[in-house]
């Protein structure tokens, strides 16, 4: 009998799990008392299948493993079969719970992702009565739109301010300047033009998520509008060869 050949044959591991018929289980376990290679390779194999289903379980082994016996009253293949068999159940009780686990939290995610997404759509909604409320606010009667002008180097610039002179407020829409660099901020000044007298109506914070519309209260005589770009947190006067746009104030006959 060429004992290398049986081994690689693979009927080793199905007499171990307990998958044979009942005749040629039989038969192989006569081999397997027989002969001590045979013997020594399924004990081999009852060894991987054990180690395999502490590994699938993250459980580590305590003591040291039981060494199956020869025993009369109790055949051996029984003894491995068992031992498969019960590996296989806790490989697909382990396998069962591991799919259940990962649809949990599969299912968690899809509620997280439906959480996010739910959050995302309010504040799109939300987004969208802001940008409603300020395009009635710009279209409103009374309120005087005044276009900024590019100046100099920054020609290709423009701006607008919307002027609603009951309200003393003004709507400024500033998405024809580019963003400011690092460490800077655009400035807007209400401007007596002779002599020049400028006040700051504040300093512009800018983010590319927003509509780049700003609302300001202006109590100012004001005859032009200016934007400058300056230090971050603003300057006292305007940095003139930093002047963006200008637009002056239109005045009735």
């Amino acid at each position: 009998m060429d004992i290398d050949k049986y081994i690689a044959s693979g009927i080793l591991e199905l007499y171990v799990s307990g998958a044979l018929p009942a005749a040629e289980q039989a038969e192989v376990h006569a081999l397997v008392q027989k002969h001590p290679e045979l013997e020594a390779e399924a004990a081999r194999i009852e060894q991987a299948f054990k180690a395999m289903a502490i590994a699938r379980a993250s459980v580590q082994p305590i003591g040291t493993p039981r060494v199956i016996g020869k025993t009369k009253s109790s055949p051996k293949w029984f003894t491995y079969g068992g031992w498969a068999a019960a590996t296989l159940a806790t490989i697909g009780l382990i396998s069962l719970f591991v799919e259940r686990s990962e649809l949990q939290l599969s299912v968690e995610q899809l509620e997280q992702q439906e959480i996010l997404l739910e959050s995302e759509l309010e504040s799109q909604r939300a987004s969208n009565i802001l940008t409603a409320a300020l395009l009635d606010a710009l279209r409103a009667p009374g309120v005087e739109k005044i276009p900024l002008a590019g100046q100099g180097n920054y020609a290709n610039t423009y701006a607008a301010v919307y002027w609603n002179a009951e309200q003393q407020t003004l709507y400024l829409d500033v998405n024809g300047l580019p963003e400011a660099p690092q460490g800077m901020q655009y400035q807007l000044w209400s401007l007596k033009l002779d002599p020049l007298s400028p006040q700051s109506l504040g300093v512009l914070e800018q983010s590319k998520d927003d509509l780049n519309l700003y609302v300001i209260e202006n109590e100012f005589d004001t005859e032009a509008y200016g934007i400058t770009l300056e230090p971050e947190g603003g300057s006292e006067s305007p940095t003139l060869e930093n002047l963006y746009v200008l637009g002056a104030v239109s005045t009735t006959p």
